[in-house]
Order: C-alpha cells, then sequence, then structure tokens
C-alpha cells in the first residue's frame, strides 16, 4: 500500500484497511454526486439510500477481506452508473464528456492494477495504475467544474 511497508515488505493491515474505508467514502460521495446531477429529485431518496447501503456493504466487505478487488468491487458498479447517466444525459445535450473520458481511464488504470501486469520493472502495476490515474481524475476534476451545485 503506496508508502506505508514494514521491513519485511508487507503493509501495515490497519493503515490499508483506513485507507479502503477512505475509498469507500469517496465513492459514497461519487454516489451521491450522480445522484443530484443526473437523477430527478422525486426519486433521489430512494438513490441516497441505495448509496448508503452500499457503502456500508464496501466497509463490511473492507473489513472482512483483503483485496483490494474488494475496493474495486465497490467502486465500479457507480463508476458504471455515472457512465451510463451521463451518457442518457448526453443525448439530451446535458451530458458531460470529462466525467466519461475521466471514468473510463480509471476503470482502464485499475485493470491494469488487478491484472499485476508486472513487465515494466522496476516499475510495478500499482505504480503504473497510479501513473494513468492521474490523467483519469484530471477528467474527474474538469468534470466535476461542470455539476450542477
Amino acid at each position: 500500500v503506496h508508502a506505508y511497508s514494514d521491513p519485511a515488505g508487507k503493509a501495515p493491515v490497519v493503515i490499508e484497511k483506513i485507507e479502503w474505508i477512505v475509498f469507500a467514502a469517496m465513492t459514497f460521495c461519487l454516489f451521491l454526486a450522480t445522484v443530484k446531477q443526473f437523477v430527478s429529485p422525486k426519486y433521489r431518496w430512494i438513490a441516497t439510500f441505495i448509496a448508503l447501503a452500499q457503502f456500508l456493504f464496501s466497509i463490511g466487505f473492507v473489513l472482512s477481506f483483503d483485496s483490494f478487488l474488494v475496493v474495486m468491487a465497490g467502486y465500479t458498479p457507480v463508476a458504471c452508473l455515472l457512465l451510463v447517466l451521463n451518457a442518457i444525459a448526453a443525448k439530451r445535450g446535458a451530458g458531460i464528456p470529462a466525467l466519461s473520458i475521466g471514468l473510463f481511464i480509471l476503470l482502464g488504470a485499475s485493470a491494469v492494477q488487478a491484472s499485476g501486469f508486472d513487465r515494466l520493472s522496476p516499475v510495478d502495476h500499482n505504480v503504473i495504475y497510479h501513473l494513468i490515474s492521474m490523467a483519469g481524475v484530471y477528467g474527474l476534476y474538469l468534470g466535476g467544474t461542470k455539476l450542477d451545485r
């Protein structure tokens, strides 16, 4: 996990779990922003309930399993939901292309990370994930500046 490691090269579990819980919280916020931007006010309470349930399940899975795939399983459906709703909005001229581009880049980065691609030694799959993710996060930032406030 990032820069946190002991001399044996193993990341402290507590720091890793906290990091993954923060990731779940970020996913929850992304879900809420998606709901606010693309879901009718009439149905937002249902979507907010689903977002909260997804957040709580994500925390439960993060605490129960020791795999980054659990984190990816938590945010991938939310990212896909945002992609679909943004595509539907684009048909009405209300989509935000930078959001979709950023999400596609981040999903691609996640696929690289999950694959364990290590053919560029000493650069491993985690480094490649973070390098690719920077472009995706920039796309999310640009798209986020276009969201309704």
